[in-house]
Order: C-alpha cells, then sequence, then structure tokens
C-alpha cells in the first residue's frame, strides 16, 4: 500500500494531461472508472463520494459528522459511504471518502485524480488502516 502513496506523489495522477506517463504504473488490481482532474474540473474523494460534482473540504465531512447527518451503519451496504476514518480521538479524523459497492469493493476518488474500483484496502496506506460505513441522512451543503 506504500507504493500506491508513492504512485500518487507523481504528477500525472492528478494531471488528466500527464496521466499516460503512470498509466501503466497502476496496478491491476485498480480498476479505472474516471480519469484526473483538468484544471477546469477539480473534484476530491468527498466530492465523488457524497456526489457534490466538485471539491468538498474534509471539515465538512467532519461536520456532517457532528451533526449526525451520517447515521454509522453496523454492516456494509450498497452504496453506503465508507469513510477512511481514526475513531479513537474525541474529534474524528477523516482521512478518505468512498462508495460502497459490494462484494468488498469500493468506488473512490484519489484525491483529485483518478477514480478507481478496487478492494476497500487496496489504496493508498496514507488514506489508514480503518473504516466504517454510514448512510447520509440529512441535506449537505
Amino acid at each position: 500500500r506504500q507504493s500506491l502513496d508513492e504512485l500518487m506523489r507523481q504528477r500525472g495522477m492528478v494531471d488528466a494531461d500527464l496521466f499516460d506517463s503512470v498509466r501503466d504504473s497502476i496496478p491491476s488490481s485498480l480498476k479505472i472508472i474516471g480519469l484526473p482532474d483538468t484544471l477546469e474540473r477539480q473534484m476530491n474523494c468527498h466530492g465523488y463520494a457524497f456526489n457534490r460534482g466538485s471539491w468538498y473540504e474534509t471539515h465538512k465531512v467532519g461536520e456532517l459528522l457532528r451533526e449526525g447527518k451520517l447515521l454509522k451503519l453496523k454492516q456494509a451496504q450498497i452504496n453506503s459511504i465508507v469513510l477512511y476514518i481514526d475513531l479513537g480521538r474525541e474529534i474524528p479524523i477523516v482521512y478518505h471518502s468512498a462508495v460502497y459497492i459490494g462484494k468488498g469493493f469500493v468506488r473512490s476518488k484519489w484525491s483529485n485524480g483518478p477514480i478507481f474500483e478496487h478492494k476497500v484496502f487496496d489504496a493508498p496506506f496514507s488514506y489508514g488502516e480503518r473504516i466504517a460505513f454510514y448512510k447520509l441522512t440529512g441535506n449537505i451543503d
């Protein structure tokens, strides 16, 4: 997984015009669903998982948790939101968001890089070791 962090540091992973320079470095276990962003369109993992179509700040995901707009699920459900999260703190730290698609797989956007379909933990090490499944219960800004 640490090699995926190294891959994410390559410019082609976050620039659609340079993506072909890194395409062959992407492990076959990662199915490419969408290309990295362009200068005209920027969206991160949270914007993708919460269906915003644009950048959605990490602190806003924390606000959704504090406001009770995210209901923690006991088990994964199709289309539930997967938060790569550290719950062992007074204020949880959210590292990454994804959408659960079933059988241990998610769809997630890596920063402003590509959208991948992959196993839940076949993601950069920096996204953390713990996940929790949530259902959105209210409107978001």
